[in-house]
């Protein structure tokens, strides 16, 4: 600054001639004066000549132009400092306002301070003090700026600005509001052209309800568009998404996640695993594959549930007809919605469809099948295709099941066609309690079995015991309708309704052929152990 004079001498510009030209050296550091309507010269201490000039005074280097109330030149040195209104010119691309500019024309180097402004035809640049290269449209600022961009504010302690590319770079309390989001970080790069922001530090992104955490990724403000990584998180009111790597429409509400992917609904206490998601926002729904796991949270015996796909929605966007779609059959099984809820409450209850390959595990109960139903309206498991279920030593299979929980324990159990019971009643001799028909209805009491009704061509088979728990005979039967009634493992109980036939055998004169009721299977070795093989 010492090398300037920068006091003194504006009241001389009264006493000279307006509009003058002057120039420095050749090519780029040419500097040629083309208006000032007050000119006056005077030597610094170095004995170096200063021009200076007052009122529009106007100075051109290649294709960039100054404009200030006043200027003093050093033509040796190239050197230039302008005072009140500074403005700059870049290329008919970059304007550069303040009140006061040092400027090295040899280096190109530029100081802006006081009310800096730097405009790229994309977004405004505002901060006390800016420095800039001409050369590699270059800037940075150190001591606080924003960037204002159609409707958004970007605010930084510190930034690096490449005009080239719009480039941006934030560092120190980075802030982007705009009327949908608040974006908070302490780096951040912005391309004031595409007005995509992208994340090189930890990242937190208010939206509404909404809070997205992320390490890394970028945001498209045009499109709507976001991709987080490093171990990304989204939160609302309703549920937590986490994964690896989240791609977001912000628009239409679709988004994918990638990689060990965790997502809960913590209204209804539903936690979902997997490694790629599908969700919509806007409707809280999502579809999983790549082995995903649904699990029923309780305080305890949480039920697990695993698919090939596993897909769930709000009731509340199911058509007429409680998911006429989805739901294959319709059950004799008196399903009800839980007490008090109405249509218009179902905003935030879920139901949940999974396809091939669907298992279920709780302390309680276990089964199989191919594809699945399930509505925390009315907390039934609807199994469809074949599907085997277990609870305890019992094993209940059919065309399609209904099992009604409560308080998410079994309470009930519905096979529809093809329905058939066995309890595993001694294992080392091979003795299994059994039922079957049409249609079989299993009631659970504490978790266990409790009694089981067969209807529509009814066959049995159980084995009595004597007071001592000795094994004394077997009863074979047929009728209308049969029922057995279950103290702990052993059945001790059992009702007919229109018997058409039956008989008692001796334990020791069984016939090898009557033990087994005809389409007898033992499928133990397709029943889940335990939860974790269900995430493998």
């Amino acid at each position: 600054m010492n090398k300037f004079i920068q006091t003194q001498w504006l009241f001389i510009f009264y006493f000279v001639p307006a509009t003058i030209s002057a120039q420095g050296s050749e090519g780029d550091r040419l500097v040629q004066i083309q208006n000032a309507n007050r000119f006056f010269f005077r030597s610094n201490n170095a004995g170096q000549q200063l021009q200076m000039m007052a009122g529009n005074v106007r100075m051109i280097q290649g294709r960039t132009i100054f404009q200030a109330d006043s200027i003093v030149y050093n033509e040796q040195t190239l050197f230039l400092e302008g005072f009140g209104n500074v403005h700059i010119i870049d290329k008919d691309s970059i304007h550069i306002y303040s009140n006061y500019l040092l400027y090295d024309g040899k280096e190109r180097m530029a100081h802006f301070k006081d009310k800096v402004k730097l405009s790229d035809g994309n977004g405004v640049l505002y901060t006390g003090l800016l420095d800039y290269d001409m050369k590699g449209k270059y800037g940075s600022y150190r001591e606080g700026g924003r960037i204002e961009t159609d409707g958004t504010i970007l605010t930084s302690k510190s930034g690096y600005y490449y005009g080239n590319v719009k480039n941006v770079y934030f560092y120190g309390n980075v802030k982007m509001v705009n009327s949908e989001m608040t974006l908070e970080t302490d780096s951040l790069l912005y391309n004031t052209g595409s007005r995509v922001s992208t994340f090189i530090a930890p990242t937190t992104i208010t939206s509404g309800k909404s809070v997205v955490q992320t390490k890394k990724g970028s945001y498209d403000s045009k499109e709507k568009k976001a991709r987080f990584e490093g171990r990304a998180k989204i939160k609302d009111s309703s549920s937590v998404l986490e994964a690896n790597d989240i791609h977001f429409d912000d628009a239409s509400g679709l988004g994918e996640a990638k990689g060990k992917v965790w997502f809960k609904d913590t209204v209804q206490n539903i936690l979902l695993s997997g490694n790629r998601i599908y969700f919509n926002k806007i409707k809280n729904s999502f579809l999983a594959t790549e082995k995903p796991v649904m699990v029923i949270v309780q305080e305890e015996d949480s039920i697990f549930v695993a698919a090939d796909t596993i897909y769930s929605g709000l009731m509340a966007d199911l058509p007429s007809g409680k998911g006429k779609y989805i739901r294959q059959f319709v059950a004799p099984l008196s399903i009800t919605q839980k007490k008090g809820t109405t249509v218009s409450s179902t905003d935030t209850l879920r139901f949940i469809t999974a396809f091939k390959n669907v298992r279920i595990y709780n302390d309680s109960l276990q089964a199989v099948g191919d594809s699945l139903y399930y509505s925390t309206v009315d907390s039934v498991f609807e199994l469809y295709y074949n599907p085997v279920a277990w609870s305890k030593e019992n094993q209940i299979s059919g065309d399609t099941m209904f099992i009604k929980t409560r308080d998410k324990k079994p309470a009930r159990i519905q096979v529809i066609n093809n329905g058939f019971m066995i309890q595993q009643e001694n294992l080392k001799a091979s003795f299994y309690n059994q039922i079957k028909g049409r249609i079989i209805d299993g009631y659970f009491k504490e978790g266990k079995i409790d009694n089981v009704i067969a209807s529509g061509s009814a066959e049995s088979i159980y084995f009595i015991k004597n007071e001592d728990s000795a094994y004394v005979g077997m009863n074979k039967s047929a009728a209308d309708r049969i029922q057995i009634f279950f103290d702990g493992r052993s059945a001790y109980k059992i009702k007919f309704d229109r018997t058409i036939q039956g008989i008692n055998y001796p334990i020791r004169k069984i016939p090898a052929e009557d033990k087994k009721l005809r389409a007898f299977e033992w499928k133990e070795a397709r029943r889940p152990k335990n939860k974790n093989e269900l995430f493998q």
